[in-house]
This record gives C-alpha cells, sequence and structure tokens, in this order.
C-alpha cells in the first residue's frame, strides 16, 4: 500500500505538466498507466521527459499554438465546432501576445518621442519614430475593428445568459466572473493612464502625428518598462511614490484584462464569420508588428553615432533596456506568427469539415 501511495503521489506530480482541461478527461486512465510504470520502473529518467513534452505540447494546443484541438484524440472527434473553438484559442493567445508588444513598443516610440526633441535628432530617430507612430495607429485601428464585431457576440451571449434555465445559469457563470475582473482592470488602467498622463513629457510639439491624448495614455500605460527597476533607490528618489505603485500594477491590471478578455472569446463562441474578419484581421497586425521591430531594431543598431552637427552623445541613446526591449519584440514575432496561422488552419480545415 506504500509503494502503491508513493506511486500515485509520483503520478499525480507528473499529471501536473497537462492542462487542467486534458486532466478532467484523460487523468485517470493516465495515471492509472503512470502508476503501472513506475511501479515496473521506479526510476526512469526518460518517462519524465516524456511527460514534460507531452504536457507542454498539450498545453501549447490548448492555447491554440499547436497541433489539432484539445480533446480530439481520434480523427472522428474533430468537429467544426472543435475546429473553431481552436481558432478562437489561437486568437486569444494572439492577443496576449500582442498586448505584451504593444507595451513594450509603447515604451520604446515614448523614448523616440521624447529623444526627437532634441535640437538635432539623428536620422534613425526621426525614421523610426515616424515608422512606429504610423504602425502605433495601425494596430490602434486593426484592434478597434477586431473587438467591435467580439464586443457584439459578447452582448448576444449576456443577453442569452440572462434567460431562465439551468443552461443559461451555467453560461452567467462562466461569462460573468472574466467580464468582472475584465471591466476592474480596463477601469483602472483607464482612470490611471489618463491621471498619470499629465506628467507626459511631450506634450506640446511631441513630434509625431499620433494624437496627443493617445501618445500621453500610451507612455503612462507603459511606464513599467523601465530600468530604473535596476536601481530601486533611483526609482524611490525620482519618482513620486503613487506613480512607482502605478508603475508596479499596471502591468498587472494590463495583464488581468488580456487574459480575461481571451478567457470571455473562447467561452463565448465567436461566429464563423467573425473568426474570418478576426483571422485576416490577425495576419494584418502580425505585418505591422514586424514593420514596429524593424523600426526599433534599426534605431538600435545606429544610435551610437552622434547626433547631426556634431556635438556630444544626447542622453536618450539606446541603451541595455532598448536592446532588451527589442529582444521581447523579436521573440513575440514568431509566437503571434504561429498563432495566426494556427487561426487560419484550424479555419480552413473546419471550412472543408462542414
Amino acid at each position: 500500500m506504500t509503494a502503491k501511495g508513493t506511486a500515485a503521489e509520483r503520478a499525480a506530480r507528473l499529471l501536473r505538466w497537462y492542462p487542467r482541461g486534458w486532466r478532467d478527461r484523460y487523468g485517470a486512465e493516465f495515471t492509472e498507466l503512470l502508476i503501472c510504470d513506475i511501479e515496473e520502473r521506479p526510476r526512469s529518467a526518460a518517462r519524465g521527459f516524456d511527460v514534460a513534452r507531452g504536457g507542454l505540447v498539450a498545453r501549447l494546443t490548448a492555447a491554440g499554438l499547436a497541433g489539432c484541438p484539445l480533446p480530439a484524440l481520434d480523427a472522428s472527434a474533430v468537429t467544426p465546432q472543435a475546429r473553431y473553438r481552436q481558432a478562437s484559442a489561437s486568437l486569444g493567445s494572439l492577443g496576449i501576445v500582442l498586448a505584451a508588444f504593444l507595451t513594450v513598443a509603447a515604451a520604446l516610440w515614448s523614448e523616440l518621442v521624447i529623444y526627437r526633441q532634441a535640437s538635432s535628432p539623428p536620422a534613425g530617430v526621426l525614421l523610426a519614430t515616424d515608422v512606429i507612430s504610423a504602425a502605433m495607429l495601425g494596430l490602434f485601428a486593426l484592434a478597434v475593428l477586431a473587438a467591435l464585431p467580439v464586443l457584439a457576440t459578447l452582448v448576444v451571449r449576456f443577453l442569452a445568459a440572462g434567460r431562465p434555465g439551468r443552461k443559461a445559469r451555467a453560461s452567467r457563470k462562466a461569462l460573468g466572473k472574466p467580464a468582472v475582473i475584465l471591466l476592474g482592470c480596463v477601469t483602472f488602467l483607464f482612470i490611471g493612464g489618463r491621471h498619470f498622463g499629465n506628467g507626459w513629457p511631450g506634450t506640446g510639439g511631441h513630434g509625431s502625428f499620433v494624437p496627443a491624448g493617445l501618445a500621453a495614455f500610451e507612455w503612462a500605460t507603459s511606464m513599467s518598462v523601465s530600468a530604473y527597476w535596476a536601481h530601486p533607490g533611483s526609482l524611490f528618489a525620482l519618482f513620486p511614490r503613487p506613480e512607482v505603485y502605478w508603475m508596479a500594477t499596471s502591468p498587472l491590471a494590463l495583464a488581468g484584462a488580456v487574459i480575461a478578455a481571451a478567457v470571455l472569446v473562447r467561452r463565448a463562441g465567436l461566429p464563423p464569420r467573425v473568426l474570418e474578419l478576426e483571422v485576416k484581421l490577425a495576419a494584418a497586425a502580425c505585418a505591422v508588428m514586424v514593420a514596429v521591430f524593424g523600426a526599433a531594431a534599426w534605431w538600435v543598431a545606429t544610435s551610437g553615432g552622434s547626433p547631426a552637427g556634431g556635438g556630444l552623445r544626447p542622453p536618450f541613446h539606446a541603451g541595455l533596456i532598448d536592446l532588451a526591449c527589442t529582444g521581447v519584440l523579436a521573440l513575440a514575432l514568431p509566437v503571434a506568427g504561429r498563432a495566426s496561422r494556427m487561426a487560419r488552419r484550424e479555419l480552413l480545415l473546419a471550412r472543408s469539415a462542414s
């Protein structure tokens, strides 16, 4: 009994590599197989590696970044509805990556705009600022176009959930919690962004065709991307305490809003026509992300020179934090591209199966 209990505990720990949806459906059978294998081979590095690899693949599949729909272990179980759900999962993952990408890009863009206010900024700053400004406006427009049909779908789902019945109660429970979290996080970000945006250094001729109000809000919501976190003494000495607290909490609120929105989209289930539109907008967003990364990388690579007309090197040159931000943008691109391709693939497979 002790040996079996120990084997069961080890199997339960290994099972945690897999996401909850997979464990709920296949956990009991897989646990029995693991217990038998552990009793036969008490020590096996290959078993641990195989379970970890399979669990990671299952989590990537649940996130819409790999493979077929999660519950589909046989071809007959891959229904069009499952394909549509998987496409929604891919789009949700793309939204999370895009939010992180935009936060880092906004931080770089804010620095470039402030730098551009110098008397003779180098050509790299001018070009990068113009490209990123246009790209930010493009991403904002794509986000609005993507959000409108999703919001309409959510309104329809909430109205349907308000009807009496057991199914409606379950739908209210599934949609209510993420909706409250999303509303709270968005409210916090809006109030904080408007308040701290009043200190935007670029107010009054900020050297970009992005509207001043939007530019200030972008700057305020990306203040957390700062090298001052590596120097806490300087951080608390140069920034007011409320501003430091905002810098620490705004990323949490942004993450909560994005994750809650992704959960809402997955649970609500987007209609096929809406999914088709979202997939097209996702491909366009990935193309704009490439332009942002290219401009940022070009600026970082060419910012070591002196400004036009000679003189000392300006204080707002590309530093380690800018290099790190550019690296984050580079890492986000393949993930976003993968999510976009997977959403398109699942949508095409759902069409062919229906």
